[in-house]
């Protein structure tokens, strides 16, 4: 027994001697030569393996490819915006779908084509013509009123960089207006409209293709 307690410290020294070694020093790992008949092995490799094999190499670089979507700062504050004064005390869905319809107005060729003319359009969004709403989000006194912002920001980025994905899933199912629903605008009586959805506070419409 005192045998075995002995093979065993001298064992557990050894580790410990050992490991600070390896890991104070740097670990080199040889590779072997490449084969100088490299060239004739491939030669004799069938042409419908070489062919098969250079098709897989160019579907994995075309799936290393990746889109890259440049955000413009100031078209992602003025979608930021829209959510943040029209939504801000809503569910992160009825955010969204405030974001949606400014996207959705943007895409339809109906109204102007940059996000920040959707949003600035008149008084097609109440809080632009509200002076009381003129402040900037960014700097209210409220920490609340901070956070929601820059929850607004987040989720006007995300937008952008999603909406014209394949896998985007518009909540509004194409609406491009959109009303509190304690206030009855006389524009959803127009015949051309069809509601969509109800979201939190917001009804929102398309139009009838």
């Amino acid at each position: 027994m005192f045998k075995y307690f002995i093979t065993s410290a001298i064992a557990l020294c050894l580790t410990l001697w050992i490991i600070p070694k390896y890991d104070a020093d740097a670990i080199v790992i040889s590779l072997p030569p490449i084969r100088e008949d490299t060239e004739e092995i491939q030669k004799e490799i069938p042409e419908e393996i070489m062919k098969e094999i250079s098709e897989e190499n160019e579907n994995e670089q075309e799936e290393l490819e990746v889109e890259v979507v440049i955000i413009d700062f100031k078209e992602k504050q003025c979608l930021a915006k829209a959510i943040y004064f029209e939504a801000r005390n809503q569910s992160i869905e009825g955010k969204i779908a405030v974001g949606t319809v400014v996207m959705n107005r943007v895409k339809t060729g109906m109204h102007p084509n940059t996000i920040c003319e959707v949003v600035h359009a008149g008084c097609q969004f109440s809080w632009n013509c509200d002076k009381s709403k003129k402040y900037d989000p960014a700097n209210h006194k409220n920490i609340i009123e901070r956070q929601a912002w820059n929850e607004s920001l987040m989720l006007a980025n995300d937008l952008i960089l999603e909406y014209n994905s394949t896998t985007f899933d518009d909540i509004t199912k194409g609406a491009t207006y959109f009303h509190a629903s304690y206030v009855s605008p006389h524009w959803r009586k127009w015949k051309r409209l069809q509601r969509t959805v109800k979201i939190d506070k917001h009804i929102f419409y398309r139009i009838k293709e």
